[in-house]
């Protein structure tokens, strides 16, 4: 887990992307957010998906985390 409050973020990020990942955490939430506020970088959604049909059952997409 990040220690953000020891975390140096990178000036030069301009963009958080988000899209399916299968490893996503919290951390990596965390982590987006603080460049979101801080430098008011640019939030690109890349897979808006409400949810998927996986063996018939509906589960939450990357969509639900906007």
């Amino acid at each position: 887990m990040y220690k953000f409050e020891e975390y140096k973020l990178d000036p030069e990020i301009g963009a958080v992307v988000m899209g399916h990942d299968p490893s996503f955490t919290m951390s990596k939430l965390c982590l987006a957010s603080l460049y979101i506020n801080t430098y008011k970088c640019k939030f690109i959604v890349t897979n808006t998906d409400k949810s998927h049909l996986i063996n018939g059952s509906k589960f939450p997409g990357t969509g639900t985390l906007m």
